[in-house]
């Protein structure tokens, strides 16, 4: 009898909206060919190259090139290619928000969401490889893990998984906007949300709730109209209420950080730096009455001069 498939996989993230775990596999572990059926709708990202075949399907080689896709309750066989075995992140979104993802450029999915996925598979690409790469190691090394970037993230994975999906279906793309959408009571919505409750560790099902409109719907209208992700543009709220604060010698660094969210000073200065060039102590060694010309001059300069 095959282990069940949880004892290969490890949580790593899990929230209302979304969840994604771990899984690894040797071809030693009692249970490799079969670790039972999927245990929801999921996405997933080989590291290594296994064979996989879907009950009455073809089998096929899941390798780095390519995004696996799994229906609840779907059965399937691996087998090894390379003695590493199954080395994959798999990733689960709500029932109903995967749906409306997938429906957003294959209507037909609307007509059987026990089965949303239709493919077993599709090609993948670099930059959404790398972006899963990113968001894993975000929840694996993160002092203080960011709710709103993870189930962002995860939705813009889906979001360019189904777009893969329906071109190797041969489908025409969608246009990026709906046509007749309130797209920019959206936005102005929902960054009146954000000018209130940026300090606040928001997440995207809390920003849908407020705003009145679906995380996918959301996230996706304020990225294209904003120009940024929400997390994006509450961090940078975030950061410039902080270089506000900095510039106040009476304040504690410490203090700050923690008033405006981040887990710590060493989080706020590393945001900072990369912000602004320049730590949190090293702007306020610099920014007062007699050096603020020195400063302003300073970040003038053309790159790579001194």
């Amino acid at each position: 009898m095959s282990r069940p498939q949880s004892q290969f996989s490890r949580i790593l993230f899990e929230s209302p909206l979304v969840k994604f775990a771990k899984f690894r596999a040797t071809p030693a572990d009692p249970g490799f060919r079969d670790s039972g059926p999927a245990r929801q709708h999921c996405f997933v990202f080989p590291r290594t190259p296994v064979k996989i075949q879907h009950a009455g399907g073809k089998p096929f080689v899941a390798a780095p090139n390519v995004v696996t896709l799994y229906n609840a309750e779907q059965i399937y066989q691996r087998e090894t290619i390379t003695n590493e075995g199954d080395r994959c992140e798999w990733f689960a979104v709500d029932p109903g928000v995967l749906a409306e993802v997938l429906a957003a450029h294959d209507p037909s999915v609307d007509e059987d969401r026990e089965h949303p996925f239709r493919l077993p598979f599709v090609p993948g690409d670099p930059k959404t490889y790398l972006l899963q790469r990113l968001v894993v190691r975000h929840v694996t090394e993160a002092e203080q893990v960011d709710s709103l970037f993870v189930e962002e993230t995860v939705l813009r994975l889906l979001d360019q998984v189904a777009a893969s999906a329906a071109r190797f279906r041969g489908m025409a793309p969608r246009p990026s906007l709906e046509a007749g959408a309130p797209t920019a009571e959206v936005v102005e919505a929902v960054i009146a949300i954000l000018a209130r409750r940026f300090r606040e560790p928001l997440s995207l099902a809390e920003l849908g709730r407020c705003s009145g409109y679906s995380v996918f719907h959301l996230s996706r209208i304020f990225r294209e109209r904003a120009g940024l992700t929400l997390h994006a543009w509450q961090n940078r709220l975030r950061l410039l209420t902080a270089l506000e604060q900095v510039a106040e010698s009476g304040t504690e660094l410490g203090e700050v950080a923690v008033e405006l969210g981040y887990s710590s000073h060493s989080h706020l200065t590393a945001a900072f730096r990369s912000a602004f060039g320049v730590t949190p102590s090293a702007f306020r060694a610099t920014a007062t009455s007699g050096r603020a010309r020195e400063l302003a001059e300073a970040l003038q300069k053309p790159a790579g001069r001194r």
